[in-house]
């Protein structure tokens, strides 16, 4: 049960750091006209601003897959929520009623 938690802790650490690197204005990539990738370091538009240029420039078929990606996006951040507010939970039960030991379980279960 710790390891699992531990597991899905670092999970969600590792999810959350991409999201909040992405979030304070490092290096974003930006897609010119012709496709090409580019690197943006600072803007003077919010990524909000950026987003809605972008949104008011795309096809409504374009629009409906952005809008399923992100309630995908924001679905997985919720879970991501909770998942840690699980495995938080479950490392203070460790610490405060002990940990089983390997050969315990593998005892309990007849292995």
């Amino acid at each position: 049960m710790v390891c699992y938690a531990l597991f899905i802790l670092a999970t969600a650490i590792c999810s959350f750091g991409y999201l909040l690197s992405s979030s304070f204005g490092f290096q974003r990539s930006q897609y010119d006209k012709q496709g090409n990738v580019s690197f943006l370091e600072a803007s003077s538009m919010t990524v909000k601003e950026l987003l809605l240029q972008e949104l008011e420039d795309s096809a409504e078929p374009l629009l409906v897959e952005i809008l399923d990606y992100l309630r995908y996006l924001k679905f997985r951040h919720e879970e991501d929520a909770a998942d840690i507010r699980d495995a938080r939970a479950a490392l203070l039960e460790a610490k405060q009623e002990g940990t089983v030991s390997w050969e315990e379980v593998k005892a309990k279960v007849g292995l």
